[in-house]
């Protein structure tokens, strides 16, 4: 037709093709390594403590507000302070060991060195004689509020009579 013969167009296509293939397969064998990177580097759930909450991918750190101290799960330590400084120990303080960390209330912060940062921290999630409900901290996802204040509320709606309540 244009000079070309069809047997060259045919050898030509059939080169086409076969390149097309194989820049399919290494675009897709490169995704796939990235995705599995990515999940590696977003859980560390073998990491976290046998105390530690349950449900969570990743956890930098946990707040211990009611003895003022963190625990750093990539190292396994706790840092708390000791003499107006902050320490680092696999082990809590001797005056401390008999801590339960498991019945302990315990809030998730995924930030570099919270403890910097501690005025807030212990401010945010101060220690109250009320009944105490973990949570994560807010700013790093959705959550937000005391869950359990929802549930009261909800209560003294269903029940007549209640002088405490809306029905008042």
């Amino acid at each position: 037709m244009f000079g070309i013969p069809f047997e060259l167009i045919v050898i030509q296509t059939e080169i086409m093709k076969r390149i097309m293939v194989l820049v399919g397969l290494c675009l897709g064998l490169l995704s796939f390594d990235v995705s599995a990177q990515r999940i590696r580097v977003n859980s560390n759930q073998p990491q976290q403590p046998s105390w530690g909450l349950k449900g969570h991918n990743y956890v930098s750190y946990y707040y211990l507000p009611e003895i003022g101290a963190y625990y750093y799960v990539p190292e396994k330590q706790f840092i708390y302070q000791d003499r107006g400084r902050w320490v680092t120990s696999t082990t809590l303080p001797r005056q401390l060991r008999g801590y339960n960390l498991r019945a302990a209330r315990k809030i998730v912060v995924n930030e570099p060195k919270p403890y910097e940062n501690h005025s807030y921290y212990s401010t945010r999630y101060r220690v109250s004689t009320a009944g105490s409900v973990t949570i994560k901290d807010a700013r790093a996802d959705e959550w937000s509020g005391n869950r359990s204040d929802d549930r009261t509320k909800r209560k003294q709606k269903k029940a007549p009579g209640n002088s405490h309540g809306p029905n008042k």
